[in-house]
């Protein structure tokens, strides 16, 4: 009998394994078909394009993140814009320790969205981002932006910038000011002519919508009128 249990336990816990970690993987795999479907039916119904795969994009090299990659992308016409939405992924590395002094590296993959257009030239690179804890503080002790809008909410809880400080300043615009303190429009990067807003997470197709219009907006607000860019 024991030598029966000694054999059953262990075979009894891996089919535990088996199965929830099995039903786990099928889960995400589950999710991930799903979210395919939903994005090609999305795609359908706007007359848009859609593939999924590894990708290679105008945009890539723009983006300077480690071991990046596009997984899944809608293009198509969005107002006056021609956009990508895309699934993307990368990856950061780090060391963790054990308790017997050795050292491993662990890799994350990070799941965000990229939302971008081309807006052609004629503006300067440039950066709108939220200020973190240190770079509230650093400004709070007198350390200022050489970009400034005036508006001491904005400059308190944003920051822009820029390699041509003099050429982004006027398209630092009250209203542009206004649409991120009414939290309307949200952090975003232009650099030679492309028009970046990413956000933590993957793409829903429900989220479309609002990610397009959050695109538009500030292509609207820094002077982009129309004449569609392929």
């Amino acid at each position: 009998m024991d030598s029966f249990l000694g054999l059953a336990v262990p075979a009894l816990i891996a089919a535990v394994f088996v199965v929830v970690v099995g039903g786990n993987v099928w889960g995400a795999l589950s999710r991930r078909r799903d979210g395919s479907h939903g994005l090609s039916a999305w795609a359908r119904e706007h007359g848009w394009y859609y593939c999924h795969g590894t990708i290679r994009v105008p945009w890539h090299d723009l983006m300077g993140l480690s071991s990046f990659r596009v997984r899944r992308l809608l293009h198509g016409r969005s107002g006056a814009l021609w956009a990508d939405v895309c699934h993307c992924t990368y990856e950061t590395r780090g060391n963790s320790g054990t308790g017997s002094g050795w050292t491993h590296s662990t890799t994350t993959v990070h799941d965000i969205v990229v939302a971008a257009a081309e807006l052609g030239g004629g503006r300067p690179g440039m950066e709108v981002h939220r200020r973190g804890l240190g770079s509230r503080m650093a400004r709070a002790l007198g350390k200022r932006a050489e970009v400034e809008s005036g508006d001491d909410e904005f400059d308190r809880r944003y920051r822009l910038e820029s390699g041509d400080p003099d050429a982004a300043r006027p398209f630092l615009s009250p209203e542009l000011v206004q649409a991120h303190l009414r939290d309307e429009i949200t952090p975003w990067r232009l650099e030679r002519g492309t028009l970046i807003v990413v956000e933590d997470g993957v793409l829903e197709p429900a989220e479309i919508g609002r990610r397009l219009q959050n695109l538009e907006r500030i292509a609207v607000l820094l002077g982009h009128r129309g004449g569609l860019a392929g």
